[in-house]
């Protein structure tokens, strides 16, 4: 089983990799669960575009995350992205931003279980 999400990963990557700086346009993952998800960014498949969107639903019973990627917006020289939080921990991580002079680019919500899970993407 890890093998084939390695493969797939792998795919992806390439796919993300292809992409040059000149060349790039809107690129989105697939649906991924948490821990794929945040392996996708860990490794810094996107680059060198930056996330403009992320989103998560429920699939199968699990909370699962995609994000679209896309140039920087002229302007933009930092980023930050965080998900899976709840409504207080957005909040204060929000707040945290905004006092570093990010603005909030997008945020999105779902509730599974009785939990909230948001998901955001900050730019300065």
């Amino acid at each position: 089983m890890k093998s084939i999400f390695l493969s797939a990963l792998a795919a992806l990557a390439l796919t993300f990799a292809a992409t040059t700086a000149s060349t790039a346009q809107q690129n989105t993952t697939g649906w991924l669960p948490h821990h794929d998800y945040q392996y996708f960014f860990d490794e810094g498949f996107y680059q060198p575009l930056v996330p403009i969107q992320v989103d998560a639903a429920v699939i199968n019973g699990q909370v699962h995350y995609h994000a679209t990627f896309a140039p920087a917006p002229g302007g933009v020289n930092n980023w930050a992205t965080h998900h899976a939080m709840s409504d207080s921990a957005f909040v204060q991580r929000n707040l945290f931003y905004q006092n570093q002079g990010y603005y909030l680019r997008q945020q999105s919500r779902v509730v599974h279980a009785g939990q909230a899970y948001n998901q955001g993407v900050w730019y300065r």
